[in-house]
């Protein structure tokens, strides 16, 4: 389960779970040892889905919306919108951030249909040295990433990657996912969840609609 690392008032490292915040904004399937065989009809679905990625970023006509919110919640959200000009919806980012990380979830489509998401998790916490005493005047770091990619096909989730890496120098995080293996996950896990999700995300338009949709995590 994501979390958010925040640091409060008194400046105490500790570890904030937004319970339905995650399940609908940052939800992710559980890692498993399962192991991906080669299957043509999974390859050729793979491959047409990588085809409409290409499309999508290459394509310099799309009009982009950034809808930025203010809200109580312990991050600030954003939401950036890239649609046709008939306002077909193409690409759809979600951001958090928050003071130790964020969260970035980017969403494709086409026609009408969820066919590929990649999310990026990074935050930073505070951790005892690695002889195990804590030094208040030089405290240390550990820098931790993750990478997801979810590949869709007519609603149902075809193959689940992720991507992990931890480092106490910071500096070396992005490259350190970037040489990182990329590990299958259950695609049976959170796929349901991941279609809804984006449904309910694609229909927010308007920096009104953003604010009603985070009021029910603020009540």
């Amino acid at each position: 389960m994501r979390t958010f690392w925040l640091v409060n008032q008194r400046g105490i490292d500790k570890n904030f779970e937004m319970k339905n915040i995650i399940a609908i904004l940052c939800g992710f399937a559980c890692m498993t040892g399962v192991v991906f065989s080669a299957n043509p009809e999974v390859e050729s679905q793979i491959k047409r889905i990588k085809k409409w990625y290409q499309q999508i970023e290459s394509d310099k006509s799309l009009k982009k919306q950034v809808i930025e919110a203010k809200s109580e919640l312990p991050y600030e959200p954003k939401m950036i919108r890239y649609t046709r000009a008939d306002g077909e919806l193409k690409k759809l980012q979600i951001e958090l951030l928050s003071d130790h990380g964020f969260t970035h979830e980017t969403y494709y489509f086409h026609e009408g249909e969820l066919f590929f998401i990649y999310a990026v998790d990074e935050y930073w916490q505070f951790v005892p040295s690695e002889n195990g005493e804590v030094d208040p005047e030089r405290p240390e770091t550990l820098d931790v990433g993750s990478q997801q990619r979810y590949y869709f096909s007519k609603g149902k989730c075809i193959r689940a990657l992720e991507k992990q890496a931890e480092t106490r120098e910071g500096e070396k995080l992005r490259q350190l996912l970037k040489e990182a293996e990329n590990k299958p996950l259950d695609v049976d896990l959170g796929a349901a969840e991941y279609v809804q999700k984006a449904k309910l995300v694609s229909e927010i338009k308007t920096l009104k609609e953003l604010n009603a949709f985070l009021e029910q995590f603020t009540k």
